[in-house]
């Protein structure tokens, strides 16, 4: 075919020229397929006067893909028969939305092989338009009931669907168009060679037709629409060897020229600059970087010039590598190397003069053997040594020729030659003491015989230890009886004050060690009328200490008991009021009676309150503008507080039995948990949220509902009009999605609209309406019912609530009015533990 030719299209007239950059990318798509979309045979007989227009033959695109893989199970393991395969198309290696999505049932082989045909789930197979772009897609492989498999890049023979729209021009095919007509010819043989010469040449171009615009010399084209052309961004000056492109620059001074930024998505390869021979290596291509400094004495600016080169290392040797070198020029010299490089292994290699600043000086320039050392030196390994004729050295014999002090204690195994010279010497090998033997002397700490008389003259002497062998001893100065001080005993006929802890007063298993029993009224004082009355002033002692040291049984160490008020009460000025410390219960107080709750769960505890009358409370804490109880704990397993309620409830899943409750005597308003675990409250159910960077709190109120639903929420993404949702597997074991849930659709982009089908108990289905194929983006949010909780719906709670509006009454004018016993009854001393005994009793017998 000649290209100098014109040609006249049927409908239309294009220049070879004006359309050739169209029809050099369509063809170049077409080299690209790696089997036969199409076959075209044109035929152009060229003759005087006369041309003919060979016939197209189109082949149909089959839009389906053929692909082969394996399927192993999770252990490796070929998997056969029929298996779930999903397979998606992305744009990406990782990450992002699948632009198309298919399941097939595949056959596996015995050997986990398989083949199949991508797309041939749907009548339209594989949608051509993902293929228009020409970018690079990727396949994703997912088993079913496993993780999708790595992806991996779909070569040439997929995108030859593309192919397809290269055999139209404007969405007609050739034989819409028809040849232009040539210009006349002579039949002269001067004038048949003048125009077989302009035949040869360029022809101008035909009068204006669909392809319209303008544009500027040297500028590559660029199709701003259909049928318009203008300047690109890209503009080439010169060509062959010499052309060079520029990319938002006319002026470009290299092969290619861009200016502005740029974004590689791949590996930028700096090849080398040539094969390696046994002669010599080759260097890569070099990583160049300028910058422009100006030089005073010249008046001008001078490149200075970096480059980062790899460089051969080793080169005909058996183990060849390379290294990364810095060079540097200044101007238009030639490169050199600095001295700076990175060997394989990423060692440094600094240039020569390379110092390193410190607070020790800097660089280390060489070392230096200093007094009574050896060795040293200013390059390679340097070493040290100790010069052993000046050190002495601790496991050799060391002869010192001048005197030596020790500041220190000196200690030998022994010492030998004339020690007259030595002074101070108290060691226990001394063998003489100012000329005398040891048994010249009388030893402290041993039995000394004295063979003369001994005089005491020191007027303060005085014995210590046993004077059971003297005799005749009755002086007033005897300071002891038997052992004791004077202080020690009590006085006939005096007050004698208690001032240690002793055994006062004991008693048998018949009778109290003390009983003490006051019946008077105190006339107006109630300290004058105290049975016991107890003082200290010290800041670890108590004032009265009842112990217990029976380790069986339940007996306490101390037992009040009232017939009026409180059994026991204290009073605490910076310290505790009333103290109990016992391995089973510390302190134990009970109204009216114990409970038979608190006969199987009770104990082991620092308090515990109990009683067994239904009005009254077993722990009561009341305050004037202050909590009346505080509960902590730092403990990571066990509550703060906890509470339970061995009742039954009616007909409402545990809403008779209240665990915990909360109440606004003022309003009147109540939060209470039940024994169903729920929540109820007659306000609202708030989260209170800091804003303004905690400058301020707001509240947040949660949406009420008739009945128990739960709600999760996600987004996905259409793949040719169609995408399927999976349900989160936790999500779906606390729902019933058996029965019907519902799905609210938000699209995020222009499209027909959406609806969802075959909602199924793991997942449900998403289209576009009408019939459409776009991969528009959505988001979803789905809402079941809770499972065990589907057929529950405005339970009605009247009449619990009535209850305990009922009880809560009983209960305040309980506290309020306390009743109190008509009589004081007598309390015997052998009678007294006797309200304990029963609960404790049953609290012995769970324990064991």
């Amino acid at each position: 075919m000649d290209p100098a030719r014109n040609r006249k299209w049927y409908g239309q007239k294009l220049d070879i020229d004006e359309a050739g950059e169209w029809r050099r990318l369509a063809i170049r798509q077409i080299q690209m397929v790696s089997f036969s979309i199409m076959t075209v045979l044109l035929s152009v007989l060229l003759g005087q006067g006369q041309q003919t227009v060979a016939t197209n033959t189109h082949a149909v695109v089959p839009p389906l893909v053929n692909f082969a893989g394996v399927l192993t199970d999770l252990n490796g393991k070929p998997m056969t028969g029929v298996v779930g395969v999903t397979f998606y198309l992305y744009q990406e290696q990782q990450g992002g939305a699948p632009l198309w999505l298919e399941t097939q049932n595949v056959q596996a082989d015995d050997s986990g092989h398989y083949t199949v045909m991508l797309g041939s789930t749907s009548s339209y197979g594989l949608p051509a338009d993902i293929f228009v772009a020409g970018q690079a897609h990727w396949l994703g492989v997912q088993v079913e009931g496993q993780a999708e498999q790595p992806r991996v890049l779909l070569v040439s023979a997929p995108y030859a669907l593309k192919a397809g729209d290269a055999e139209t021009i404007g969405g007609l095919p050739p034989s819409a168009f028809v040849l232009a007509v040539p210009s006349s010819a002579t039949t002269s043989g001067a004038a048949t060679s003048a125009t077989a010469a302009t035949a040869a040449a360029p022809q101008a171009p035909p009068p204006a037709g669909a392809v319209t615009g303008s544009g500027t010399a040297d500028f590559i084209p660029l199709w701003t629409a259909t049928s318009n052309l203008a300047n690109s961004v890209l503009f080439q000056s010169g060509a062959g060897a010499t052309a060079r492109i520029g990319v938002n620059t006319s002026t470009p001074t290299t092969t290619l020229d861009v200016k502005g930024p740029g974004t590689v998505r791949g590996v930028l390869l700096l090849p080398a600059v040539g094969t390696a021979t046994a002669a010599k290596g080759a260097s890569s291509q070099p990583l160049a970087l300028t910058a422009s400094a100006f030089d005073s004495s010249s008046g001008a600016a001078v490149a200075q010039n970096f480059r980062w080169q790899a460089q051969p290392v080793g080169n005909n040797t058996s183990s060849p590598s390379g290294s990364l070198n810095l060079l540097y020029s200044s101007g238009t010299n030639a490169g050199t190397e600095t001295g700076l490089q990175i060997s394989s292994t990423g060692l440094f290699t600094f240039a020569p003069g390379q110092t390193f600043p410190g607070a020790g000086g800097g660089t280390i320039t060489g070392v230096a053997a200093g007094t009574d050392l050896t060795g040293g030196g200013t390059t390679g390994s340097v070493t040290l040594n100790l010069d052993t004729t000046k050190i002495p050295q601790l496991a050799a014999a060391n002869t010192f020729t001048a005197n030596q002090m020790v500041n220190g204690t000196m200690t030998a195994t022994s010492f030998s030659g004339n020690g007259s010279a030595l002074t101070n010497v108290t060691a226990s090998n001394s063998s003489e003491l100012g000329g005398l033997a040891p048994t010249a002397f009388a030893q402290v700490g041993a039995a000394n015989t004295f063979s003369g008389i001994q005089t005491f003259t020191n007027p303060n002497s005085s014995f210590t230890g046993s004077g059971a062998g003297l005799t005749g001893v009755v002086a007033v100065n005897s300071l002891e009886l038997d052992g004791l001080g004077a202080g020690s005993f009590a006085q006939l006929g005096v007050n004698n004050p208690v001032t240690t802890v002793g055994t006062i007063l004991s008693a048998n298993d018949n009778g109290a060690a003390l009983w003490v029993y006051q019946s008077g009224l105190g006339n107006g004082n109630p300290q004058s009328a105290n049975g016991i009355q107890a003082y200290t002033s010290s800041t670890t002692g108590y004032g009265i200490i009842g112990a217990n040291q029976a380790t069986t049984g339940t007996a306490a160490g101390v037992l009040g008991t009232s017939a009026s008020a409180g059994g026991v009460q204290g009073f605490g000025v910076g310290g505790y009021g009333v103290e109990g410390q016992s391995g089973f219960v510390g302190v134990y107080g009970v109204a009216t009676g114990a409970s038979n709750t608190g006969s199987v769960y009770g104990g082991f505890a620092g308090v515990w309150g109990d009683t067994n009358v239904e009005d009254e409370t077993g722990i009561l804490g009341t305050a004037d503008f202050n909590s009346a109880g505080f509960f902590f704990n730092s403990s990571s397993v066990s509550p703060t507080l906890f509470v339970g309620n061995f009742g039954s409830g009616g007909g409402c899943y545990g809403c008779d039995v209240t665990l915990l409750e909360a109440r606004g005597e003022s309003t009147g308003k109540r939060c209470t948990i039940d024994g169903s675990g729920t929540l109820n409250c007659d306000g609202t159910v708030t989260a209170v949220v800091p804003t303004e960077n905690g400058a301020r709190k707001v509240s947040l109120y949660s949406v009420q509902s008739p009945e128990n639903w739960f709600e999760d929420f996600g987004s996905g993404q259409l793949s040719n009009g169609f995408a399927r949702v999976d349900l989160d597997s936790t999500f779906a074991q606390t729902v019933n999605t058996g029965q019907e849930y519902h799905v609210f659709l938000t699209p995020k982009g222009d499209c027909k609209g959406l609806y969802v089908s075959n909602e199924r108990a793991s997942s449900f289905e998403v289209h576009e309406l009408g019939g459409g194929n776009s991969s528009v983006a959505f988001d979803y949010r789905i809402t079941a019912k809770r499972s065990g909780y589907e057929k529950v719906r405005l339970t009605d709670v009247t009449e619990h609530y009535q209850k305990m509006e009922e009880r809560d009454q009983r209960r305040m004018r309980a506290l309020r009015h306390p009743a109190l016993p008509s009589a004081t009854p007598q309390v015997s001393p052998a009678a007294a533990p006797s309200r304990f005994s029963a609960s404790a009793q049953a609290l012995s017998d769970r324990a064991k």
